[in-house]
C-alpha cells in the first residue's frame, strides 16, 4: 500500500475539493455543500470529491457527546478503516486525517493541506483553514492517519 495523495494531480484534486466547501456553514449532522456540514461529514465529503472513497455510514450522534462521554467512538471507527494508516502526528502530509481531542474524547477530524487544518467547526461558523501550528489545535492533536491506496 502507498499513500493516496502523493501525486501532483491528486493533491490538486484535494485542494479543489477543500475549496469547493469554502463558506459552507457548520450544521450538526448535515452534509449539503453551501448549506451546512459538520466536521465528520466535511472530511468524508472532501475525500470523496478528491477521489478517495471510504465506505462509511455515520450513525447519528449528539453534538456535545464528547463533553460527557469518554468513550473513543471516533477513534475506534477510524482505526477500523483499512485504508487509513496511523502515522507520526508531528509530520503530516497533504491529505492526512487529523484527529483532535475536545472534551473527554477524540472528537474532531480535519484534513491537513498545505500547512493548514481544513475543517468544519462550530466556533468558526463555517468550513475554514487554520494554521497547523495554531496553539488551540496543536495541543489537542491526538492522532494522524494517512489515506492509503489498496
Amino acid at each position: 500500500m502507498k499513500p493516496y495523495f502523493t501525486t501532483k494531480e491528486r493533491q490538486e484534486e484535494l485542494r479543489r475539493a477543500v475549496s469547493a466547501w469554502d463558506g459552507t456553514p457548520f450544521k450538526h449532522f448535515s452534509n449539503v455543500k453551501g448549506l451546512g456540514v459538520d466536521c465528520n461529514h466535511y472530511v468524508l465529503s472532501v475525500y470523496r470529491l478528491a477521489g478517495f472513497h471510504v465506505k462509511i455510514k455515520l450513525e447519528p450522534y449528539a453534538q456535545d457527546r464528547h463533553l460527557h462521554v469518554a468513550q473513543e467512538v471516533l477513534l475506534t471507527h477510524v482505526r477500523s478503516i483499512d485504508v487509513l494508516k496511523e502515522v507520526n502526528k508531528n509530520n503530516p502530509v497533504n491529505g492526512d486525517l487529523l484527529l483532535y481531542k475536545f472534551g473527554l474524547a477524540t472528537s474532531h477530524p480535519g484534513i491537513y493541506c498545505d500547512g493548514r487544518i481544513c475543517q468544519s467547526i462550530l466556533r468558526a461558523g463555517a468550513c475554514s483553514r487554520t494554521s497547523f501550528n495554531e496553539p488551540m489545535f496543536n495541543k489537542r492533536l491526538t492522532y494522524v492517519f494517512r489515506p492509503m491506496e489498496l
